[in-house]
């Protein structure tokens, strides 16, 4: 009886283990969900300053007097895009965290086997 209560408790860690394992896979497609999300967010920001642009070398002269109108709605864009650069860090952050956790679960995995 004694010799099978460390297989039991190597067989507990295991599973522990690999609980967390999934837990981590789960939070890796949620972060890459995010990082989707934050993708298209992108492209629709790059899409939206291309096209102001345009609008401002097409009609440069007449939009004189609403220049100070589009200068705001640029610089909210660009805040936009800092916002989201911060986000995409984060994310980007995140999952180096978590490589570097299962990287660690699979080394201790593989010396305690």
């Amino acid at each position: 009886m004694v010799a099978s209560e460390p297989r039991d408790l190597l067989a507990e860690r295991i599973r522990r283990l690999e609980r967390r394992i999934d837990e981590m896979s789960g939070e890796v497609a949620a972060t890459g969900a995010q990082l989707g999300r934050a993708a298209t967010q992108l492209d629709s920001l790059v899409d939206i300053v291309g096209r102001l642009s345009r609008v401002v070398d097409v009609q440069g002269t007449t939009l004189h007097g609403d220049e100070t109108q589009l200068e705001r709605k640029v610089g909210s864009i660009e805040d936009r895009v800092r916002d989201l650069a911060d986000t995409l860090t984060q994310v980007v952050e995140r999952l180096e965290g978590m490589r570097g956790a299962i990287a660690d679960a699979l080394a201790r995995r593989e010396s305690s086997t």
